[in-house]
């Protein structure tokens, strides 16, 4: 059952269902003893994930055993439980291991769990063939460029190999957006969304594996790694880094467990990058205590905004205006949509269309209409207004209160270069291996032709961003 329960903590989360899963199958099994149960239930605990070392020790019993298995064994998690069974030292009876009841029993608990499908755990067997089949450690190699984050990343490779994170081709953007954001649904269901945040909100308290985590996105679909960052990164980032225990307590475990939808407007059409020169206004209405949040012309909307079409609410950063005075770029949060998802008064969305790459990220464009919102919603961490109606900021420099403000958001800049290099290092890598496989022209008549990386014009395309890639990622 060890393979089972090892696929089961890949992605560091037993869910509860599984735990109760495997308990209740397991306590109807005769060919288990009440020590093995104990054993079991000690080990399918949700609250008691295995440490490092017990699930290094899982690991490395495994990969032992799938280098002595055959081929049927190596396409079932069971053939292989079965193996490794039938070869303990205290086995009593092998009658046990050989029984088609046994097997079925077994079978049933592995379709309950829902990976009775090889490509759930062909990552695997793949690592362990080729880790086999070379002289050269892979296995060291992958800690050093791994490093901090080796066994969670681990665990990453083998979550994304899934069946239900599976890479298709989808043409259409509505179905690929409907996908994308099922899968990011079911990462925040395993508690990935909120790893960056507080422990009471739900979170790990810890950035770096945090952008672990989106590294390791960058191998997989691009989309789902934008899609997650807007998500968890920007938008949740900014209410946890500009916001304060109030917005915290009433948003951030929603965020990440994905039940409340945002998205990040900050850049305008007129504008791009220019935050300074944002046009969108937050004029502070002190006889209602309200902001009106307002476009002024059609090019200062927002523009390219990631989860736009999904979005409840808004982090809207706009020009505060607080009594006739303009106190420079805040961020507010605007609700768009009401809860059978239509536009709020005031509130116009355009869908931003096919571009020429990541279809499944819904990027809008956003206009605001004298939209009102309560004074709290102002995220006021390092600027305010009092109950008297005056602006009022730790920060008195307007300049360096922008430059704060922006500097707190840095963590989602260090993201996307990193998804980016796992994007290059995958490209780098199908390159690489295709050259060792295809052959083209042979020196003469019935030789073998020429594999292309036999090439020296080949290996100087290539050898130099391969190392480049190592470079890159050591950096």
């Amino acid at each position: 059952i060890l393979p089972l329960i090892y696929i089961g903590w890949s992605d560091g989360i037993l869910s509860q269902r599984e735990s109760e899963t495997i308990l209740q199958k397991c306590n109807d099994f005769s060919f288990l003893t009440s020590a093995d149960k104990k054993v079991i239930q000690k080990w399918c605990d949700p609250r008691m994930p295995p440490d490092e070392e017990t699930f290094e020790n899982w690991k490395n019993i495994i990969y032992e055993f799938c280098s002595k298995a055959n081929s049927k064994q190596k396409e079932d998690l069971i053939e292989l439980g079965l193996l490794m069974a039938k070869s303990c030292d205290d086995c009593q009876d092998v009658s046990y291991w050989t029984s088609p009841q046994t097997k079925a029993a077994l079978d049933d608990l592995q379709a309950k769990l829902g990976i009775n499908n090889i490509e759930a755990h062909r990552k695997l067997f793949e690592e362990t063939e080729e880790a086999l089949n070379s002289e050269f450690d892979v296995d060291t190699m992958c800690r050093i460029l791994d490093d901090d984050y080796h066994d969670f990343k681990s665990k990453m490779r083998l979550l994304l190999s899934y069946p239900e994170f599976k890479m298709e081709v989808i043409k259409d953007k509505e179905v690929y957006r409907e996908k994308i954001l099922d899968w990011c649904k079911a990462l925040a269901k395993h508690g990935h969304g909120a790893i960056s945040y507080p422990k009471e909100y739900g979170g790990q308290d810890d950035m770096g594996k945090y952008c672990a985590f989106f590294e390791m996105l960058g191998y997989h679909d691009l989309s789902l790694a934008i899609k997650f960052g807007v998500q968890f990164g920007l938008f949740g980032g900014s209410v946890l880094w500009l916001g304060t225990k109030s917005h915290h307590d009433k948003y951030l475990k929603e965020i990440g467990q994905l039940d409340l939808a945002g998205c990040f407007a900050m850049t305008e059409t007129g504008h791009g990058a220019n935050v300074r020169g944002l046009q969108t206004t937050a004029t502070y209405d002190k006889k209602t205590n309200e902001f009106i949040i307002h476009t002024p012309t059609h090019d200062d909307g927002k523009e390219y905004i990631g989860n736009a079409m999904h979005s409840k609410i808004a982090s809207v950063f706009a020009q505060l205006i607080v009594n006739g005075e303009n106190h420079g770029v805040h961020a507010l949060l605007v609700p768009v949509r009401d809860e059978a998802h239509d536009l709020l008064p005031g509130i116009k969305i355009e869908d931003c269309g096919y571009k020429l790459g990541l279809n499944g990220v819904d990027n809008g464009r956003i206009w605001f209409d004298n939209v009102r919102i309560p004074k709290e919603n102002l995220l006021n961490r390092f600027g305010d207004v009092d109950e008297n109606g005056n602006y009022d900021s730790p920060i008195k420099n307007p300049s360096k209160r922008f430059f704060t403000m922006l500097g707190t958001l840095v963590g989602g800049r260090v993201c996307v270069p990193r998804a980016g290099l796992s994007a290059a290092k995958t490209g780098i890598s199908i390159a690489i291996k295709h050259a060792t496989k295809r052959r083209q022209f042979a020196s003469g008549k019935g030789d073998t032709e020429t594999l292309l990386l036999d090439y020296p014009s080949h290996q100087r395309r290539l050898m130099p961003l391969l190392a480049k890639a190592y470079a890159l990622d050591f950096l």
